[in-house]
This record gives structure tokens, sequence and C-alpha cells, in this order.
């Protein structure tokens, strides 16, 4: 008599359920209450993981579901996988017992049964009977209770199995995490000091740069208090010597009335008469000198130069891209930081401003050689093994106004100066300085003196895209070296721009600003090339006069 063969074991909807392994915010089993369940950091999930714990698992991760009598595990798609029994799946079959985990280093559960042991087990008396012919109840009885042990047996010895690997797993994972976790907030302290350190520096240089800009300040009201003194003499003296002129023409007249009608006194009349005029006159002139005194005519005298200066300044906007030297290709930097000519990734452009300021009706603009044509070293080293050339774009936006002008770099300076002259194609109104020349001499150390140009260039606070020039009134300090050096507000972005005397009469173009041995700028103490020293590169050839044959 044949036995009959073995007892199928099945997962039923009913008579499965996913136990968590240590999983965050899941504590007991999950009993199915449907036939398909989702996991994921989703909250449409059935099973919703903190994403915050488990970073690695994606929105919708995997899929559990009992089709046709089998259960299925099935990926959807995630970014770091599903694993069942350590193995990378796409979709499989499972049965009790299997692990299921989400990424390598994500949560586990394990496919466990829900009802009890002696329930596991489903024999059809009836089939038995078919494949055995007629056998007694007591028969069946005997062989159910048999399998019943053997499986309870062997359940048995699985589970203490899997407890100790599920205890030892643990173990490790959490000593694993808790290294994990004590690297990261070291690494967030480590992170937090630096910026802690970072804003005490930028705190203390504030702190500087506030000190030095007090200082200045005083030392501007103590010059302003002095010529408020000085103008107040000047007027109180002219003021008298109008009163006193009135006073004489007045007694002139009277002495004129007097000898009128006496035909002997006719010469003294004629003379009388001449120095009324002449005393009228000098009164007149007394009157005016005494107006152009008055504090808002100097104001507005003073000004009146400075402002059409102001309105020649142009924002220069630089771009330096590395091309192929033989197709003229753009080069680009793809993710792996390899440098590439098919377009993968960021192209390879260096963005600088600067200032400069239009001289002559026909477009020529003085600035930096710094801000035309700037180093351009660390950008070859990108790529110092392929065949690439720079190329040079510069554009010029004039103050008060949005359009870019394309501007050729036609001329640098002799000798190590940084000075370059670049030109735009002239249109009508174009604002320009008028009979510029470099015979302008600077003022005394200790003269008033300001300074115009685009500091920061476009990240500094504009009109939209309307740019509009800065004005910094200072002093000049001392001539050193060749060098202006200027007691007022200089920063990246003004290089290239004019220095002007009250009238507007340039007398430099600014160039630097001091810094300290700790490579920290000084942002009230800047340097500027005397215009003289421009005579390499203007005027240019094509403006040069002929000269006489």
């Amino acid at each position: 008599m044949s036995l009959p063969s073995e007892p199928h074991q099945i997962p039923r909807p009913s008579c499965w359920r996913l136990k968590p392994l240590a999983v965050d915010g899941w504590d007991s089993s999950i009993k199915p209450a449907k036939e398909r369940l989702t996991l994921g950091r989703s909250e449409d999930n059935d099973i919703v993981l903190d994403g915050e714990i488990y970073p690695s698992v994606s929105g919708h991760h995997s899929l559990i579901e009992f089709v046709d009598g089998e259960l299925w595990v099935e990926d959807l798609g995630s970014r770091n996988g599903t694993y069942v029994d350590g193995e990378t799946i796409t979709r499989t079959t499972v049965n009790l017992g299997a692990q299921l985990q989400l990424g390598t280093i994500g949560p586990r559960f394990a496919v466990v049964s829900s009802e009890p042991l002696s329930q596991t087990m489903f024999v059809d008396p009836k089939s038995m009977q078919a494949t055995m012919g007629k056998v007694s109840e007591k028969q069946v009885h005997d062989l159910v209770q048999r399998r019943t042990l053997r499986t309870y047996v062997g359940v048995t010895v699985l589970s203490a199995a899997l407890i100790t690997i599920l205890v030892w797993w643990t173990r490790d994972t959490m000593r694993t995490n808790k290294g994990e976790m004590t690297a990261m907030q070291e690494e967030a302290n480590t992170a937090q000091r630096e910026r802690d350190a970072q804003v005490k520096d930028e705190l203390r240089l504030a702190r500087g740069v506030i000190k030095q800009l007090q200082e200045l300040n005083a030392i501007h009201e103590e010059q302003r208090i002095e010529r408020e003194r000085e103008r107040e003499s000047l007027t109180q003296a002219l003021r008298e010597r109008v009163e006193e002129r009135e006073n004489a023409a007045v007694k002139l007249g009277e002495r004129l009335v007097a000898l009128e009608g006496d035909d002997a006194q006719g010469a003294e009349i004629q003379r009388l008469s001449r120095l009324i005029e002449e005393t009228q006159a000098d009164l007149q002139e007394a009157r005016t000198q005494l107006t152009s005194f008055n504090p808002v005519n100097l104001e507005q005298a003073r000004l009146a130069g400075v402002s059409h200066v102001r309105r020649t300044v142009v924002l220069l906007e630089v771009e330096v891209a590395l091309v192929n030297s033989e197709t003229m290709e753009l080069l680009y930097l793809s993710r792996d930081s390899e440098p590439n000519f098919e377009g993968r990734g960021i192209p390879v452009i260096m963005e600088s401003s600067g200032s400069g300021f239009c001289v002559d009706e026909g477009g020529w603009i003085l600035t930096n050689a710094h801000v035309a044509d700037p180093h351009q070293g660390d950008l070859l080293a990108l790529a110092s093994e392929l065949p690439i050339t720079t190329q040079i774009s510069i554009y010029a936006v004039f103050s008060g106004t949005q359009e870019r002008h394309h501007a050729e770099l036609v001329k640098v300076a002799d000798d190590d100066v940084d000075l370059a002259l670049v030109r735009i194609d002239p249109f009508e109104g174009m604002p320009h300085l008028n009979d510029f020349n470099l015979a302008s001499a600077a003022p005394e150390p200790g003269g008033d003196l300001y300074l115009l140009g685009f500091p920061l260039g476009n990240f500094a606070l504009q009109e939209g895209r309307t740019v509009i020039a800065s004005t910094f009134r200072g002093i000049l300090s001392r001539i050193v070296d060749g060098s202006l050096q200027v007691d007022a507000g200089v920063h990246p972005g003004n290089s290239g721009g004019p220095i002007t005397d009250p009238l507007g009469h340039v007398i430099g173009i600014v160039t630097s600003v001091q810094a300290t041995p700790e490579q920290t700028a000084v942002y009230t103490i800047g340097y500027g090339i005397p215009i003289a020293d421009a005579t390499s590169i203007w005027p240019p050839p094509d403006t040069q006069p002929a000269e006489d044959e």
C-alpha cells in the first residue's frame, strides 16, 4: 500500500502576516486586511515608513500580493532595490519564513503564519482515499498526527534558529546604527563649530570695517567743520566789503548831489561820477562772490562736474569661456568633473564684472587690464591635456540704462600698468567725457575726491535690470610709489572706475583695495592709478592728430 504524497503548505490571505524585524514605528505583526499590500514612505501606502529614519526607502518601494494561491513580492522601481532572503528581486514568489528587506540597509520584515500550528497543514481525506483506496479513519488520523509532529519540530527548530539570528542581527544593527549616529553627530558638531568660527570671523571683520568707517566719518566731519568755518569767515569778509562799498556809494552820491549846479566844480563832478561807477562795479562783484559762497550754490557747482562723469561710467560684464582651439566648440565639465566637448554637464565659463568710463565720442572706454583681460590660469588648468584656448566676451552697460553693448579689447597698457582700452560702437546720445585729457593733476593730500563705479556688479541693489553707478566721497590720503591712496569706500567691482576731483576732472582710475597680512580686505583704503599713466594707450592711433609734414 502506497503512502499519500507530502501535504503542501500554502500561505492563504487569511493565514499569513508580516513580522517587523526591529522596524521603528512598527512593533507588532502586520496582518493584511486585503490580498495586496504596498510598502514605502508615501502616505498612500498600506505600510508607511518614516523617511527621516529610513531615507533609503522610496515613496512606493515594494508590493506584496496573493495571486492564484501564491504569495508574490514585487519591487516597484525603487531607488535601492528590494531583497528577499538577501537576493535582489524584481518579482518573485515567497514562502513562510522568507525575509523581505527594502534596500541594503533598510527595514526588514519576515513572512510568518497567523494560524495555530495545527492548522498550518491541510490534508484532504477524500483525495487520500482516491490515492490509497480504502483507508481506515484511524490510519488517516495517525498519519496526520505524525506529519503534524514532524512539522511542529521543524518549525520549532527553525524558529529557534531564526530568533538567534534576529537577536544577533539586531545587536549588530544597533551597534552599527549607534556608530553611524555618533559619526553623524560628530560631523554635525564639526560643521557647527566651523559655522560658528566663520560667523565670529565675519563679525570681527564687520566690527573692524565699522570702526574704520566711524574713524573716516569723524575725519570727514572735522574737515567739514573746518571748511564751514573758512566759508563763514570768507562770507563775513564779503558781507563787510559789500557794506563798505554800499556806504561809499551813498557818500559819493551825496557829494555829487551837493555839487550839481556849480559850474566851477565840473571837473570834480566828473571825478565823482567815475568813482561812483567804479564803486558800483566793485559792489556788484562783491555781491556775486557773496552769492557764490552760498552753501547750496557751492554744493550744486561741486556736484555738477561729478554728475557729468557719472553718466559716462559703464558696468563691464566679462565672460571667459574655454573652447576647442581647432573647432571652437565650447568646453563642458561633466558631473564626474570630466572635461568634454560633447555638451555633457555645464559649460566652463568664468564670469566677472568691473567698471569703466567712456572718454570719447568714438566709443572708447578706459578700465583696468585685470577687468577686461582677467587671469585665466585656473581655467586652463581644468583641461591642460586638451587642445583649448580662451574666448573673451565683454559687454558694457551705461549707468542709468539696461542695454548691453558688445565691447572689444583693443589694447593693454605697457610696463605692467593695470590699464586697458576697450571700444564699443558709438550710438546717438552716447554719454562721454568732453575734452578728456591726461593732464589733470591730483589735489594735495587731504583734498576731496570722488570714486565712481559698480561695487559688487549686478549683486548690488539695482532698479530692476537698470544699473545705477555708485558715488563714493573720500580724501586723497597720500601719493606713494606712483599710486593714489584714497580713503573712501572701495569694493570688488569698483576696479576700472574713474577718480575725480570736486570739479569733475578725472585724476585717476581705481585699481585695488588694501589687504591685511591675513588677506582680509580693508574696504576704506584703496589705490588708484594716476590718469597720466594712461599715455601708452591714450589716445589710440586712429584718434591721434596727424603730424605736420
